[in-house]
């Protein structure tokens, strides 16, 4: 009767004993929906300083800004984004082919198959008209001027220049990026000067590249021609000195011919522009 007695105790701690041994390894393993695997990767976000890469906001030209980043830190509502133009002497014989922004000349290196492109040729008949093929990032509505983040130090982009020619004898292109602000943009096109305008802070560009090159431009490196008028109180050589960076208009590239005589044509093409 002992013996039976003491083995129905031991099972009974056995039983016991596995038991709890069960529930605790119950409570030590994950349920299977909570387990995420994490050697898939993601795709890298758009950072909010990115103005364009040309391809996630849309492909085509317009005027409601669906190639601008919408995430884009201070960015103005309803802003005409990128266009293109030929700003040809009187009359006009400026021809921008094609007429859409954006096309399929991007570069696989870039992980994407769009970029803007322009590609135009123009007369210059030196007679001060100052024709030029330019693209232009449209970040103002109206008189709402674009405040470029603190913190930052310049603006980069990819740059491809397949062609910058001009007949024989006239020089070629004078090929530059410029950061265009309301006080430097003529009042009849929203901006606020009267009175020797378009003095741009500014930064001459290669007119040759070995396919798409990036440009690091910090805003330091960045100054005005000298005809301008006066933008104060803002400073007069310093683009991010936070009141020339808060009346931001338009970041532009433009090919022009400078009032010499001859017959000019570009293939120019912008990726990826970002502030940095």
């Amino acid at each position: 009767m002992k013996r039976v007695i003491i083995l129905m105790a031991i099972l009974t701690v056995m039983m016991i004993s596995g038991s709890w041994m069960m529930e605790g390894c119950q409570e030590k393993l994950a349920p299977l929906g909570s387990i995420v695997p994490t050697a898939i990767p993601t795709a890298t976000p758009i950072p909010s300083t990115q103005v364009s890469d040309f391809q996630t906001f849309g492909t085509t030209a317009n005027t409601t800004g669906v190639i601008i980043n919408t995430t884009l830190t201070n960015l103005v509502a309803g802003c005409a984004g990128f266009t293109s133009y030929v700003n040809a002497a009187a009359p006009v014989n400026g021809v921008l082919n094609p007429t859409a922004v954006v096309q399929k000349y991007g570069d696989a290196t870039l992980n994407d198959t769009y970029a803007a492109r322009v590609n135009a040729t123009w007369t210059d008949p030196a007679n001060s008209t100052y024709p030029a093929a330019q693209l232009f990032a449209d970040l103002y509505k109206g008189q709402t001027w674009y405040v470029i983040p603190t913190g930052l130090t310049g603006v980069k982009f990819y740059l491809n220049v397949v062609n910058m020619a001009s007949t024989t004898g006239a020089p070629v292109p004078v090929f530059a990026f410029q950061i265009p602000l309301s006080t430097t943009v003529q009042n009849n096109n929203f901006g606020t000067c009267s009175s020797l305008c378009y003095d741009n802070f500014s930064k001459v560009l290669p007119t040759t590249t070995s396919g798409y090159v990036l440009v690091t431009i910090p805003f330091s490196t960045m100054a005005r021609g000298g005809f301008g008028s006066s933008i104060a109180p803002c400073s007069q050589t310093n683009v991010y000195d936070g009141c020339n960076s808060n009346n931001v208009m338009q970041l532009e590239w433009t090919a022009q011919s400078e009032n010499n005589a001859g017959n000019y044509s570009v293939d120019f093409q912008v990726d990826d522009v970002v502030f940095y």
